[in-house]
């Protein structure tokens, strides 16, 4: 139970910067409209996630979930450092500055 208690503290340690980089990006007219979507597109994912997992561990056992989840970390990291482009310093006074590279 423990370990469970500490894994969930750890996932609360990155609200923090994540709400750190939303200030500085995103303009207050659009703050509530991003964490919105953001928080559907959270809880959409991990029930999604959830739904193959559980096929996963049904068919393979624990390490076909270990791997999916991996992959989906693998993925998450290959967005950020190629499709996502932080903003000059001068860009984030000016409002909403998030871009990407599609």
């Amino acid at each position: 139970m423990g370990v469970l208690g500490l894994a969930g503290l750890a996932i609360a340690f990155r609200m923090a910067p994540f709400l750190a980089i939303i200030t500085e990006l995103v303009s207050p007219q659009q703050r509530g409209t991003l964490l919105a979507v953001r928080n559907t597109l959270s809880q959409l994912g991990i029930a999604a996630s959830t739904w193959v997992s559980s096929y996963c561990y049904l068919y393979w056992g624990y390490p076909a979930v270990g791997l999916f989840s991996a992959s989906l970390i693998a993925a998450s990291t290959l967005v950020v450092l190629f499709l996502v482009v932080e903003p000059n310093r001068q860009r984030r006074t000016e409002g909403s500055s998030l871009q990407f590279r599609c």
